[in-house]
């Protein structure tokens, strides 16, 4: 599955966020998936919806920061290495 750079930015804070349970990122994809209610309507509308977003929109903020939606949709991700995220190593 291909996902935009941003929406993968989002889910990588999602893992870091749960990982006092040490999901993983096909857990948490899973976990969506599985609350998702299968109403077509909703569903149509919810993609329209996501269609229509701006990176601004789907950035997280970062500690203490607010993200505008409405900005130049300039924003600074971290640099992936390549390969497949680390699991969530022992505290």
């Amino acid at each position: 599955m291909s996902l935009p750079v941003v929406v993968h930015h989002r889910l990588d804070v999602l893992a870091e966020l749960a990982a006092a349970t040490s999901a993983t990122r096909a857990e948490i994809i899973g976990m969506l998936i599985s609350r998702r209610d299968l109403d077509v309507d909703q569903l149509e509308a919810d993609v329209l919806d996501y269609r229509k977003k701006t990176v601004g929109q789907v950035m997280p903020p970062k500690d203490g920061e607010s993200v505008d939606p409405k900005g130049d949709n300039v924003v600074e991700l971290q640099v992936r290495p390549p390969g497949r995220p680390p699991r969530h190593a022992a505290s």
